[in-house]
């Protein structure tokens, strides 16, 4: 992300997230699922998550990295576990 710029990085993970979930309301089948979820939103979503959340805290926060890291990780795990029973 530093080598590419922030932005730039964000707009193409966003970009993927955004062709994917548009193109869910055409699948039909499986192997299109997972060619969308699996791969095309998966990539976007690795690019969103866990890679941006290293750059913020490390720009942001100067002491207790870890523990900051460490709630972002949580907040996410936390959320799959309220939502996607739901879902």
């Amino acid at each position: 992300m530093e080598e590419y710029g922030i932005k730039r990085v964000m707009v193409y993970a966003l970009t993927l997230l955004a062709m994917g979930a548009g193109l869910s309301g055409w699948m039909k089948t499986t192997w299109a699922f997972s060619l969308l979820w699996g791969l095309i939103i998966g990539i976007g979503t690795g690019f969103t998550s866990a890679v941006l959340g290293v750059v913020i805290t490390n720009r942001w926060f100067k002491e207790r990295k870890g523990l900051v890291m460490g709630i972002l990780t949580s907040s996410t795990a936390t959320g799959q576990l309220v939502f996607l029973p739901l879902v």
